[in-house]
């Protein structure tokens, strides 16, 4: 899931990318096409196998288009449920046929750039759901009981290491520089007290 869909785009971007370049630096106006879908069709143009190429990329085209609706039609009807395990096959093709329609008259309407303006004005009322969880996360740690500090004297070096569990160190050994006895756990010999 991870390796094979990165090397297929770094092959992908490293072909395509590279005859582009190349084609750009040997006359060929790629980058004057004015999209990169037309840039991508320009530099197929100048290759033999033109013919079927247009076909296999509107074939591809298609099946990830097709793919990414019914991912997305199935996580929506599944979301939309009620907690069933499996959706509603209605709801699912409900969903798939409502976010078709709306790509269509997006594209429809103004191309990319709509849908690209659409998307961000759907998204833009999250920003207050996603500024209300970061309140709500800076209020939670505030009280967060492993946060607060209790007031009182500060311990002492005895009272912290009688906390710690199988030290025999007291707090002359430690602020005269006293040795531990042999008996105890530092010991090299590994004998116990």
């Amino acid at each position: 899931m991870l390796l094979v869909p990165t090397g297929v785009s770094i092959l992908w971007f490293v072909v395509f990318g590279g005859t582009e370049l190349h084609l750009q630096l040997n006359g060929v106006d790629i980058a004057g096409t004015g999209s990169a879908a037309a840039g991508f069709f320009a530099a197929l143009q100048q290759y033999p196998f033109f013919i079927g190429s247009p076909l296999v990329v509107l074939v591809l085209t298609a099946v990830f288009f097709v793919s990414g609706e019914d991912a997305g039609a199935l996580v929506l009807g599944t979301l939309s449920s009620r907690g069933r395990k499996e959706p509603w096959k209605p709801l699912v093709i409900f969903w798939a046929i409502l976010t078709g329609a709306v790509a269509a008259v997006l594209l429809f309407v103004g191309g990319l750039g709509a849908l690209q303006t659409f998307t961000i004005l759907a998204a833009t009322p999250f920003v207050l759901i996603i500024i209300g969880l970061c309140v709500s996360l800076y209020v939670d740690l505030r009280r967060d009981p492993l946060r607060q500090r209790t007031v009182g004297p500060v311990r002492t070096s005895s009272e912290a290491l009688g906390a710690v569990p199988f030290t025999n160190a007291t707090a002359e050994s430690i602020d005269l520089g006293v040795q531990p006895d042999a008996a105890s756990p530092l010991d090299p010999g590994g004998h116990r007290p």
